[in-house]
């Protein structure tokens, strides 16, 4: 009979039960001892689609299970509300671009977060196929890329020092930086067909940030010919120092002739966010250009409705872009839009504009 007195109890080493004497002979049994030097548990796929109804937007959950179903989801709307539930529809209370992220967890307690970027919108646009240009500078820091939203997608170049930044912003993530270099800007560069104006009524709308006031003013939009005597431009500018400080100007220049000016008594504040409008808006016999910031009505010059502002042939530009370079824009823009056709009322939008 063998010697049992050195025997000891059995231990588990990986998935086998091994078992050891006192002589030094080893015995080894299959076992089920844990799963050691099995395959790890993949996690779970985090996903998901959404659908945007102006302010509602209704989350549908596509995330796929990895070795354990997913027993649970947790949802950031990025507006500081979250939700439990697999398919959510969530409200917001302001038209913005948010970060969402789905995190989805499994069984095994492996999670997996998916993000994705939702703009809430405005109501449709009921003029939005009289725009000829929105711009809405969505982007990443230093890019140069800006889209044109309307239907005529228009391509835009970026000149001199003029790029996205993520360092400001009214409506998104970014806007257009313009810096305050001279003859910085944003400019199209295809067909002048859809800006000319004649008689027709018209609205520009831009959300300004100004950064600095210099001597010679903000130029905010700037279209008609190059030339040596500028031999049509129509302009809106801040302080452009014709008749005094702290003023906004329209000005029209034809032939080389003096400037047909506006002037408007308000003028955006240096250092905060302000919605400029600009409209021709006629009624009868008279025809009005009109000038509002933040909503606050200036001066309305009648031009006379058979006041006709000559085709623009050569270009388009926000920011400080002439042919002489003695022009500037200091600071930001946001959310611009021209409509062709339409005098709009003058209202402060809550959100982005609509894309449709």
């Amino acid at each position: 009979m063998a010697d049992t007195t050195g025997i000891k109890e059995p231990s588990l080493l990986l998935d086998r039960v091994v078992h050891i004497t006192m002589g030094g002979d080893m015995a080894v049994e299959s076992g089920n001892g844990g799963g050691g030097g099995g395959t790890p548990p993949t996690g779970p796929t985090a996903d998901f689609s959404f659908l945007v109804a102006e302010k509602v937007v209704t989350f549908t959950d596509l995330s796929m299970a990895g070795s354990s179903p997913i027993i649970s989801y947790l949802w950031d709307f990025g507006d500081g509300s979250t939700s439990t539930v697999q398919n959510p529809t969530h409200t917001y209370a302001d038209i913005a671009t948010y970060t969402v992220t789905l995190t989805a967890t499994d069984g095994n307690d492996l999670t997996n977060t998916h993000p994705e970027t939702v703009r809430t919108t405005a109501a449709t646009d009921p003029y939005f196929a009289n725009v000829v240009l929105l711009l809405h500078f969505d982007g990443t820091e230093g890019s140069t890329s800006i889209v044109d939203s309307s239907n005529l997608n228009n391509s835009m170049q970026c000149v001199a020092n003029a790029h996205l930044t993520t360092a400001n912003s009214k409506w998104g993530d970014s806007c257009l930086d313009l810096g305050s270099s001279f003859n910085a800007g944003v400019i199209t560069t295809g067909s002048m067909t859809p800006f000319t104006l004649g008689t027709q009524e018209w609205t520009f709308e831009a959300w300004v940030y100004l950064t600095a006031d210099p001597a010679n003013g903000n130029f905010l939009l700037n279209f008609g010919r190059f030339g040596g005597n500028q031999s049509y431009q129509f302009w809106i500018a801040f302080k452009y120092d014709f008749g005094g400080p702290d003023h906004a100007y329209i000005s029209e220049v034809t032939n080389g002739a003096s400037p047909h000016l506006i002037e408007d008594a308000n003028q955006p504040i240096v250092g905060q966010w302000q919605f400029v409008q600009v409209r021709r808006r006629t009624s009868g016999a008279s025809s009005y250009i009109e000038m509002a910031i933040d909503g606050s009505f200036g001066t309305t010059d009648d031009i006379g409705a058979t006041y006709s502002l000559e085709a623009p042939v050569d270009f388009l530009a926000l920011g400080g872009l002439n042919d002489s370079g003695s022009a500037a824009y200091a600071g930001q823009l946001d959310e611009v839009r021209f409509t062709v056709g339409v005098a709009r009322p003058f209202a402060i939008p809550t959100g982005p504009f609509p894309d449709a």
